[in-house]
């Protein structure tokens, strides 16, 4: 279902916070990379809203930063960890607050993993 008034091609998917911050945050939380299968849950469990194109990019403005597209979060989270590196991490948790991160993450908690961490 769209917004009145706006055709849906025109909606987008906005993570609230952005899926990277969510992903850095998570990362950073337990200490080694996230795996495939943990970055899809993570953004199949995070909050996120369908918004008119132009709002999404305000608030991507707001942000500084592109967030990553769902359809292809796996790689382009790989791409941002290989190009940016740990100075992502901090600097998104550090921009997005820990504390809307950490609120994130008790109300959408990992599974967890193959290894029973």
């Amino acid at each position: 279902m769209s917004e009145p008034g706006v055709p849906d091609d025109d909606l987008v998917i906005l993570f609230t916070p952005a899926l990277v911050a969510v992903l850095a945050h998570e990362e950073n939380t337990i200490g080694r990379p996230l795996t495939q299968v943990e970055v899809e849950s993570i953004r199949d469990r995070c909050d996120c809203v369908m918004s008119p194109r132009d709002v999404a990019e305000i608030v991507r403005d707001k942000r500084g930063y592109d967030d990553i597209d769902p359809e292809n979060a796996w790689a382009e989270w790989q791409e941002i960890r290989r190009d940016v590196g740990d100075a992502l991490t901090t600097e998104l948790v550090k921009r997005d607050g820990a504390a809307t991160l950490d609120r994130q993450a008790r109300e959408h908690p990992r599974p967890p993993t193959m290894g029973g961490e």
